[in-house]
This record gives structure tokens, sequence and C-alpha cells, in this order.
């Protein structure tokens, strides 16, 4: 598992939304529940990439409030999914850079 802080998902998510997507993810809310200071969210996100590729991806976001105001979010989501979509066509679609690979095989 690896975690990335909102500082190392900005550029990720300003290139999927920017280069990738005719428009932002739209969330349709299927369930929710609050319990203390954290609410959880499951969630489907839809999208079109520029090549008309459905993005249909589930989503788990849970959020911890302090003080009113939302103090941390986590989301899950089916990364297989986000990988199949948005890193297909290594000999030309649209698709994020794979990191675990450097080009020297």
């Amino acid at each position: 598992r690896r975690h990335v802080d909102a500082q190392g998902m900005r550029p990720a998510i300003e290139t999927v939304f920017g280069t990738m997507l005719e428009a932002p993810i739209r969330q349709q809310v299927l369930l929710m529940t609050a319990e203390e200071d954290r609410v959880a969210v499951v969630s489907e996100g839809h999208a079109v990439t520029l090549d008309g590729v459905p993005y249909d991806n589930m989503y788990h976001f849970l959020f911890e409030l302090r003080d009113g105001r939302i103090a941390a979010v986590w989301e899950f989501n089916d990364t297989e999914h986000a990988t199949a979509v948005l890193r297909r066509g290594r000999d030309g679609g649209l698709g994020l850079p794979d990191p675990s690979v450097d080009g020297s095989g």
C-alpha cells in the first residue's frame, strides 16, 4: 500500500481533470452515514475520457471533522478500473505514465 498526501495527489488530479476527461468526475452518492466526528460516503463516479471511453468507478470517502470543518479525507476506489481506463494504450492512447516502468527495458 502507498499513501499519497493531498500535495502528492494534486498533479495527478490536475492532469486527469485538465487533459484526460471531458469534464470533472460527477459523484453520485449511494450511501452516507455519520458517527461521532466521521462521515462515510459510498459513491459512484462518472466521467468520459476525451476519446469517448467511459470512466465509471466506485468510491468510498471517509471524512474526519474537527471544529465543524473537514480535517482529513480518506479516499478508496477501484484502482484496477482507474488504471485500465486512465493508463491504457502505451502505443498512443490516453494514459498517465506508469511510474513503475523506467523505460530502460
